[in-house]
């Protein structure tokens, strides 16, 4: 009879001297440092606006959240190249890409509203009373609800 062996357990594989998975948990470990270090020395502005950071074939690869703020990395350019350099260690660093990884965060559904003064009400209801359509008579009538009290 054989056997039965059970699954490593993932602390296992991690704990593991080398392996697929080891390289690439250490390399996860080595961006988050590199991230975070960054992001240390960077103005509080541009700090939240970066998501992610990786590093590879000598350049730094810096994802922001939005174009406006690739923007701005993109005319900081050298200084965050010579910050790199000198406070994360990346002395062979060529270059810096700068991409965009928009958020998930799902699009505002909030309506604005909209108030009107009373003239401008007062102006729509008369023009409601004028119209032969119901249909429209009836917007203009729901618009002209709309008034700043």
């Amino acid at each position: 009879m054989q056997k039965k062996t059970r699954p490593a357990s993932v602390a296992e594989i991690l704990s593991r001297p080398s392996g697929p998975l080891r390289t690439l948990y250490s390399r996860s470990l080595d961006t988050e440092k590199l991230q975070e270090k960054l992001q240390a020395h960077l103005p509080g502005t541009l700090r939240e606006h970066i998501v992610a950071v990786s590093y590879h074939n000598s350049t730094l690869h810096l994802y922001t959240d939005n174009a406006a703020w690739a923007t701005r990395l993109r005319f900081q350019r050298a200084e965050i190249l010579s910050l790199a350099r000198d406070e994360c260690l990346l002395t062979d660093l060529q270059g810096i890409r700068i991409r965009i990884a928009p958020t998930q965060d799902p699009p505002s559904t909030a309506r604005r509203s909209c108030r009107l003064s009373a003239n401008s009400a007062r102006l729509l209801e008369d023009t409601a009373r004028a119209i032969a359509d119901p249909a429209l008579r009836a917007a203009l009538l729901r618009l002209s609800g709309n008034r700043n009290n």
